[in-house]
């Protein structure tokens, strides 16, 4: 960290910290071709087990819009990754080629996070979440 950067505002290491987990999670999963946000999608649908589209991007709607989580989705498709479990109400889950992608890579999201988190106390983490919760809380009432 070069000393200029030690009294920057939030805003600065919030983007910062966003632009690298962003690349090192790309880089993690690149020998897959997933992105942080295919990462995340993927990783939505498994812990929801089915989900349906309004759902996904529900809880998406911070990450991608619907356009790019329908893309994702599709090329997901494509490669058998999801499949739609229900004709009459189509819901979203994972194939078991997908479960199994999904196993391969949250053993690297749990490495990456091991050393995302060294020295941090889980005090010390929970308190940056209370923090940034009650930021974004102030910032919605603006």
């Amino acid at each position: 960290m070069e000393p200029q950067e030690k009294n920057l505002p939030i805003g600065y290491w919030l983007q910062k910290g966003s632009n690298l987990l962003t690349d090192k999670i790309a880089q993690a999963h690149q020998s897959v071709n997933l992105s942080r946000t295919d990462w995340q999608i993927m990783h939505t649908i498994k812990e929801h087990d089915k989900i349906s589209f309004e759902g996904l991007t529900q809880i998406m709607a911070v990450f991608a819009d619907a356009k790019e989580i329908q893309e994702t989705l599709h090329r997901f498709s494509t490669h058998n990754i999801i499949s739609y479990a229900d004709a009459t109400a189509p819901v979203i889950c994972l194939t078991p080629a997908g479960n199994l992608l999904h196993q391969e890579c949250l053993t690297r999201q749990k490495q990456i996070r091991q050393k995302v988190m060294a020295g941090i106390s889980e005090s010390d983490y929970q308190l940056v979440i209370k923090t940034l919760q009650k930021l974004v809380a102030n910032l919605e009432e603006l």
